[in-house]
């Protein structure tokens, strides 16, 4: 009977060690390479928030108002993420000077958090403004299901366009969409 014991234990022994290894500091959010597409007719509006960028300073959507807005729900670790931010970058570059911003919230977790996101906004070149996200903010868009998941803000604060994931063709479609937003004052 012991002999049948041991191999039980000594199974639940690796079944927890590995179960409880080293994990990701994040969110209980998934990732997605390809896209699913929400059009919004009559969008909600942007909801309200104040969270903390990277630099330290203190961002809100107050300072997005009467802009087209991209904001990307993303993190480091995330590797559709990491394909979108050039496209992200790009279409910032291109509306430069426009009515148009982008805001990339990070669900990076964890005590070195920040400066994990410093360290990879600085290595890929982000050109927009950067804060870490928290569970209040993504329940306040109503959840995010996975990451990437992106928003269009119109200049009216309505929510347009939501994109969970990030597959082929997500860059120009987003590029498209924001030109249209932009040509067409609302």
């Amino acid at each position: 009977m012991t002999r049948l014991i041991s191999p039980f234990i000594f199974i639940a022994i690796l079944l927890i060690l590995f179960g409880c290894g080293r994990g990701k500091d994040t969110t209980d959010v998934t990732t997605q390479d390809r896209t699913d597409t929400t059009e919004v007719n009559e969008g909600p509006k942007m909801p309200s928030f104040t969270i903390t960028g990277i630099d330290g300073s203190k961002v809100t959507s107050e300072q997005f108002e009467g802009k087209v807005l991209i904001i990307d729900f993303w993190a480091t670790w995330c590797k559709p993420c990491v394909f979108s931010i050039p496209h992200l970058i790009e279409i910032k570059d291109e509306y430069e000077g426009d009515d148009f911003d982008v805001l990339g919230i990070s669900l990076d977790r964890g005590p070195n958090a920040i400066e994990k996101v410093k360290e990879f906004a600085s290595q890929l070149g982000i050109n927009y403004t950067v804060a870490m996200g928290n569970q209040d903010v993504a329940n306040a868009f109503g959840g995010i299901p996975a990451i990437p998941t992106m928003f269009l803000i119109d200049q009216d604060g309505n929510i347009v366009k939501k994109w969970v994931g990030f597959g082929p063709g997500t860059g120009e479609e987003i590029s498209t969409e924001v030109e249209a937003l932009l040509s067409s004052g609302s």
